[in-house]
């Protein structure tokens, strides 16, 4: 009697275990574990420019240069140390339109050598850690978007390591959100997507 009183809590315990392990379940640990894959394989980085350093800024009131808004940003990477600046003043024009403009010149310093680095099809910038779930808030019900089984999952994450310059408040000043500080926990938002071999983050699609 005792034998068969315990067989059906094993059956049980057997169905629970083998959905606990299904890669393709939608959960909120595949999808924490998705996310992470992402973050592994994709530092936090800081973006620059989408041009070739060293880079030539017009600095003047009259500025049209598109590079005079990235000023702050580039600023707080010279404090740090990633960046060296040179500032010049040049002639141009001809007669009453002469005039002395006057530029910065940013170049890669020879620490900041070490961590820039090129992602997408053009953006530059300074990688600075691995960034991890924290938590998993909730998701939506998969469904079908284009051919694909998709949820969108809410979650937390913070940074696993980072860098020492890219926790200066001067940094952080300058770009916002787009930096995260050791010890904050930041509310995030992305896709998942069902694959053969189980959940993958949208950005991963192609590489799965």
């Amino acid at each position: 009697m005792k034998i068969a009183s315990i067989a059906p809590c094993a059956v049980v315990l057997m169905v629970a275990l083998t959905g606990c392990s299904d890669p393709k379940a939608a959960s909120k640990d595949n999808f924490s574990k998705a996310i992470n894959a992402y973050y592994e394989a994709n530092p936090a980085c800081l973006y620059v420019t989408n041009k070739t350093l060293p880079l030539k800024v017009w600095t003047g009131p009259n500025s049209f240069d598109m590079n005079v808004h990235s000023l702050p940003k580039l600023d707080a990477l010279v404090k740090v140390g990633l960046l060296t600046v040179t500032e010049t003043q040049e002639a141009s024009g001809s007669g009453l339109m002469k005039a002395n403009h006057t530029y910065r010149t940013y170049a890669l310093s020879d620490q900041g050598q070490k961590s820039y680095a090129s992602w997408g099809k053009e953006n530059k910038g300074f990688c600075y850690g691995k960034l991890e779930v924290v938590d998993v808030t909730n998701f939506t019900e998969p469904s079908q978007l284009m051919g694909f089984t998709v949820s969108q999952v809410n979650y937390t994450f913070r940074a696993k390591e980072a860098a020492g310059w890219s926790q200066d408040p001067a940094v952080k000043a300058a770009y916002g959100k787009e930096v995260v500080l050791q010890g904050d926990t930041v509310k995030g938002k992305t896709i998942v997507v069902k694959t053969g071999d189980g959940w993958v983050h949208e950005r991963m699609l192609d590489k799965s």
